[in-house]
């Protein structure tokens, strides 16, 4: 799971691991660089964006992070300190973090806990959770269902949550799962692009895989032939959000 923080201070990368140690980032980071394009509509906040930035301060939503209980979320020891791993990560300034956890030791889960936290206490105003293919888009949807937060309620309960082929997010759209596929197709040949401000958190799911080493999908999910590929469509949506 790949983290990335919009942020107008000078990126710094944070990768943790499972068992909570930070290890140097070398090439197999997602990606970690911004570059400089001639796309004009990226360029202004949007007047909700500025709004927005007026009333939300990082500092507060830091502090009520580190006083927000975990009681209610259900989560496992080491789950609870791979979230708490992540928002120091962030807190010391990373921009971008890679939380990687055994299979079957409830990363979903986990990450679901992380992204309520965030938005609780506002730390993030809207995340974009972006797949490489449908089928871990519908996996997560049915999660943000079925796991049980706060007064036994959903995080689609709790926050309005965008699903897969729903590409023109509301206001109050907290949660937008895309396939990076989709974003690549919003971006580049739509004339409607997320606002440079559309997003402060993106969550990579499955950050790790690559398409020749995937054996799991089926023929009609290689949308996407070849790994140079796969992490250049990557890429063309993280350098534009």
């Amino acid at each position: 799971m790949y983290f990335r923080s919009r942020s107008s201070s000078p990126a710094t990368d944070a990768r943790i691991s499972s068992n909570l140690l930070n290890f140097p980032v070398h090439g197999s980071v997602m990606y970690a660089h911004r570059r400089i394009h001639a796309i004009h509509w990226k360029i202004f906040i949007t007047p909700e964006g500025l709004i927005d930035r007026l009333h939300r301060r990082r500092a507060d939503a830091e502090a009520k992070l580190h006083n927000e209980p975990f009681g209610y979320l259900g989560l496992r020891d080491y789950q609870e300190k791979a979230v708490r791993a992540v928002e120091s990560a962030l807190e010391d300034g990373a921009k971008q973090a890679l939380l990687a956890m055994a299979t079957g030791t409830g990363k979903t889960r986990t990450i679901i806990g992380l992204i309520y936290r965030f938005l609780k206490v506002e730390r993030f105003k809207r995340i974009l959770f972006l797949v490489d293919r449908s089928a871990l888009g519908e996996q997560a949807q049915d999660a943000f269902k079925e796991a049980s937060l706060e007064q036994n309620q959903t995080l689609s309960q709790i926050y309005n949550i965008a699903e897969l082929g729903d590409m023109a997010a509301e206001a109050e759209t907290r949660v937008q799962v895309a396939t990076v596929q989709s974003m690549v197709s919003r971006i580049y040949r739509s004339g409607n692009p997320p606002a440079v401000d559309g997003f402060d958190c993106i969550i990579i799911d499955e950050a790790h895989r690559g398409y020749t080493l995937d054996q799991e999908m089926t023929e009609g999910e290689l949308s996407i032939r070849d790994n140079a590929q796969y992490l250049s469509s990557y890429r063309r949506v993280l350098d534009l959000l």
